[in-house]
């Protein structure tokens, strides 16, 4: 095992081939790094491949001093914190933005929004577990139909039924406010 790796450590990374092995060799460790801290399978993909293009992108200046794999697990910290500090700047504008939404609002369009809110909440407890999981998913994720369905291992038609049967029995309790 260790003479593969120093072969690998010696490859190219300027060559298709030898950055093709690097890959081939590194993704799955990269994968498991980014899934240790982040959780989240459609991020940790993003990131990974984040990480190779740039490599990629860069293979001509990068100058290695060491083993590749404290190099990659190098630029993985720093793509963490950079996202993470993505992260904090879209909660911060959201807040702000949130914040001037509020001072707009009149105490009546507070009272509204607070009885729309605890009346869709109460009309979401007496779904079926599974017809809630699917509204969730969609209305307040915004999941597509297909990413439903395949999350849940149903069929889209299975997702737009469920979706249905929840707008149906939200029309039918709200119909006083409307």
């Amino acid at each position: 095992m260790k003479i593969r790796k120093l072969q690998i450590d010696h490859l190219d990374i300027t060559t298709y081939s030898g950055f093709k092995s690097i890959y081939d060799e590194y993704s799955p460790k990269v994968y498991g790094f980014f899934m240790d801290k982040l959780r989240n399978p459609e991020l940790v993909e993003d990131l990974l491949q984040d990480v190779f293009s740039d490599i990629w992108e860069n293979r001509h200046k990068i100058v290695l001093k060491g083993p590749l794999e404290n190099y990659l697990m190098t630029v993985c910290k720093y793509k963490i914190i950079d996202f993470n500090k993505s992260r904090q700047r879209a909660v911060m504008l959201d807040s702000a933005n949130t914040s001037k939404q509020r001072s707009n609002t009149t105490p009546e369009d507070w009272l509204i929004y607070s009885e729309l809110k605890a009346k869709t909440l109460s009309t979401l407890k007496t779904l079926p577990t599974r017809t809630k999981e699917v509204f969730i998913k969609s209305r307040l994720k915004g999941l597509s139909n297909g990413e439903i369905a395949k999350k849940l291992n149903v069929s889209e038609k299975t997702v737009e039924y469920h979706i249905g049967k929840s707008l149906k029995l939200l029309r039918k309790n709200f119909h006083t406010f409307f």
